[in-house]
């Protein structure tokens, strides 16, 4: 050891970094030669070998046999779990009766007239009445204008609002007649009297109160 290190302080120290480097680029060479080489093909084995031994018959042929043998073949859903069993059959339906009526061809509409059906012998059910026309009025204040005149706010029931009215204006068929502060009067079309009390509606038909 000590020869060699002697023979290294009398050798030429730009030799010496020559042959390092020399053998740094072999070196580099021969890794990246054997990074992008392509790795060696397994053997491949000769025919003879499969002759003694023949491959296994997958379940593949089993199940298409099962197939066109006419016998489908059942595959559970889970693999894992047992399949279940299959659902109890319904039992038979009852067959119509020829006594009973369908209900989706007899259903009649009763507010329909044109649909009921008069019974042989029998004269047709009259039709219903139409719908009342009635308002209701409400009588809300009054209110004295600058030359004297008294004029009753009253709301009806049709415009959802309130109009003032003087005395002997109409108001849907009755007419205005006294205005006060807690009441207006009204004259109905028959000639009576009624008071509409502050606040408080009444419901009016024809000119006359509706009961």
């Amino acid at each position: 050891m000590d020869a060699f290190w002697k023979w290294l302080m009398r050798s030429n120290a730009r030799w010496v970094f020559y042959c390092a480097l020399v053998a740094l680029v072999l070196v580099i060479g021969y890794w990246t030669w054997r990074e992008i080489s392509p790795l060696e093909q397994a053997a491949a084995l000769p025919t003879s070998a499969f002759k003694d031994t023949p491959p296994p018959v997958l379940d593949v042929d089993a199940l298409l046999d099962r197939s066109l043998a006419g016998t489908p073949a059942k595959i559970p859903a889970n693999v894992f779990l047992a399949p279940e069993p299959p659902p109890p059959p319904l039992p038979p339906s009852p067959p119509p009766s020829p006594n009973r009526l369908n209900p989706a061809t007899t259903a009649v509409k009763p507010n329909d007239p044109a649909a009921v059906k008069p019974v042989d012998g029998q004269p047709p059910p009259p039709p219903p009445p139409p719908p009342r026309n009635t308002v209701s009025l409400t009588y809300r204040g009054l209110l004295k204008r600058t030359d004297g005149k008294v004029l009753a706010l009253i709301e009806d029931s049709k415009s959802k609002g309130g109009v003032f009215y003087s005395v002997s204006n109409e108001v849907f068929g009755v007419r205005v007649g006294g205005i006060d502060t807690n009441q207006a009067t009204v004259t109905l079309s028959d000639g009576s009297v009624l008071p509409l009390k502050l606040g408080e509606p009444v419901v009016f038909e024809g000119g006359k109160r509706a009961n």
